[in-house]
């Protein structure tokens, strides 16, 4: 478990230092050593890289995959974080249909109903 601890206290010192493809480097190195139920931590780790790198949606539908594996928000921390993202497409009062569609949509076929609910045109 400390080990778990150091890696994510490295990862937030570097997001933290704006060196985000070190950050990217160890988060991926992270999730392919990764297996079973844990994994919903490394998706977590990208999504708050990709906010502090102003990609909302990426960071969206990231959380998207968190929320799919937990099977809903993990706590008060993960909704004002999703919060957060909503409000940069206008879209915080919609929390609970947000939350409709990444717990019920598979996570290889989230991105296309993400931008439709955003209403992001390609």
């Amino acid at each position: 478990m400390n080990s778990f601890i150091s890696y994510l206290d490295k990862i937030e010192s570097l997001i933290k230092e704006k060196r985000y493809d070190e950050a990217w480097s160890i988060a991926n190195e992270g999730l392919i050593k990764i297996e079973g139920e844990d994994k919903y931590m490394m998706y977590y780790q990208m999504a708050n890289i990709m906010a502090r790198e102003k990609k909302w949606f990426d960071a969206l539908e990231k959380m998207g995959l968190v929320i799919y594996y937990l099977k809903g928000l993990g706590g008060i921390s993960h909704k004002k974080f999703v919060l957060r993202l909503l409000k940069k497409f206008k879209k915080e009062a919609y929390l609970e249909e947000y939350l409709n569609l990444v717990e019920k949509t598979h996570p290889r076929d989230l991105a296309q109903p993400l931008k439709t609910f955003l209403g992001i045109k390609e």
